[in-house]
């Protein structure tokens, strides 16, 4: 059986949508809160190895927006971004759906069928 983790906060509209489409699907996942976790500890590497980091940051959270433009201007890589995660972990695009190693950023029911079709059967 392939593990699904699902990472975002509650108070999400794309993470409140995936979740009841995967519960709503009887697809078992395992649900992450961002705003408890420790960020060091749930995959960043991982993640920035598989997707950029540009997908990876979201430049229209208040988050992003709240940040100085020196802050801003130093991401430019996976070093940085990494280091900007950790610090402000809310600047993470919502939700990341991580399976069968691949990681999928945001929320969109035609992928989710697309990606999960195999599963529901």
């Amino acid at each position: 059986m392939m593990k699904i983790s699902l990472f975002g906060i509650k108070t999400c509209d794309n993470v409140r949508f995936a979740r009841k489409w995967l519960e709503t699907n009887n697809i078992e996942y395992v649900y992450v809160d961002l705003k408890t976790v420790e960020i060091e500890e749930i995959g960043v590497d991982e993640w920035l190895k598989k997707i950029s980091w540009n997908k990876l940051i979201n430049k229209k959270s208040l988050t992003w927006k709240s940040l100085s433009n020196d802050v801003k201007t130093c991401v430019v890589d996976n070093d940085s971004a990494k280091k900007i995660i950790i610090e402000y972990p809310l600047i993470i695009k919502r939700p990341i759906t991580v399976f069968d190693q691949l990681i999928y950023v945001g929320f969109s029911e035609k992928k989710y069928e697309e990606l999960f079709k195999q599963k529901k059967n």
